[in-house]
């Protein structure tokens, strides 16, 4: 009996320990103070909300999307293509809304295919420019960092909570099973070990 109840009672332990060990990484959301002990119980997300917050947006800032890499993606030729076709497709639409329909339809064509050709080739330097420009004022102005924090911190603390839970849930199942399994092999050491000595 005693060979299947402590491992068992090992196995509940374990499991339970993790169980409540991922439920502290979450809650509670507000700190619940123990007066006797003169202590406070806050989840860990909820206490270091801040600065956790921080530290993915630095992540993310430094490290998965660094801003120059991002803008290095600006100048790429396959993009500035699509742009420059883009931006001769757009300006070709919006002549042919404005054009007059009394004129001839073989002059608009002209025209418009004259447009295209100067759009085509004017536009890359143009575009040059305005890329180089809009590199410095995001290099200046915009945050990476701040705008992840934003974010997390403009989360309500259960959404965040449904977020990570939702990111993680399989690998927190493994912990809590991984520790009903290391609770049974304890138990089943201990009673190796009491069958051993008495």
């Amino acid at each position: 009996m005693l060979m299947i109840v402590v491992p068992l009672l090992g196995a509940l332990i374990g499991w339970l320990t993790n169980k409540i060990a991922i439920m502290l990484i979450f809650r509670p959301y507000k700190p619940i103070k123990i007066p006797i002990l003169n202590y406070s119980i806050e989840g860990l997300l909820p206490k270091r909300r801040s600065r956790i917050a921080i530290d993915i947006g630095k992540m993310v800032e430094q490290d998965l999307l660094p801003v120059d890499d991002l803008l290095a993606k600006l100048t790429e030729p396959q993009l500035q293509k699509r742009l420059i076709e883009g931006l001769a497709m757009a300006i070709y639409q919006h002549l042919l809304e404005r054009c007059p329909v009394a004129l001839p339809l073989s002059v608009r064509n002209v025209v418009f295919q004259q447009v295209k050709e100067v759009v085509r080739r004017e536009a890359p330097s143009l575009l040059y420019k305005l890329t180089a420009s809009v590199q410095h004022e995001i290099k200046e102005q915009v945050s990476f960092q701040e705008l992840v924090r934003e974010k997390i911190e403009a989360l309500e603390i259960r959404e965040l909570e449904k977020l990570l839970v939702r990111i993680v849930s399989k690998e927190l199942k493994h912990i809590e099973i991984l520790g009903g399994i290391l609770g049974f092999m304890i138990g089943l050491i201990q009673v190796l070990v009491i069958m051993a000595i008495g």
